[in-house]
């Protein structure tokens, strides 16, 4: 769940989305969570998708996390709050 900061300088090096700078992955409060993979299965579902979207969404106007939906990497950035 967490990176270093060699890990994030090669992550740049594949990833658009990367930041170049100290990422909150370094400090250990984010995550990705895929959504093009459900229960080991790897694809497109649309159904789960917008499940995940829905929950992460309502915890996000909780002000229990930040999500940041990546569409290059097919995941959604969580922050916890």
């Amino acid at each position: 769940m967490t990176r270093t900061v060699s890990d994030q300088k090669r992550l740049t090096q594949v990833n658009d989305n990367a930041t170049r700078n100290l990422s909150t992955h370094s400090h250990g409060v984010s995550f990705d969570i895929s959504y093009t993979r459900f229960n080991g299965n790897r694809g497109h579902n649309p159904e789960l998708q917008r499940t995940l979207e829905q929950v992460l969404s309502e915890l996000q106007k909780e002000g229990a996390l930040y999500a940041i939906y990546e569409k290059n990497v097919a995941c959604f950035h969580v922050t916890v709050r």
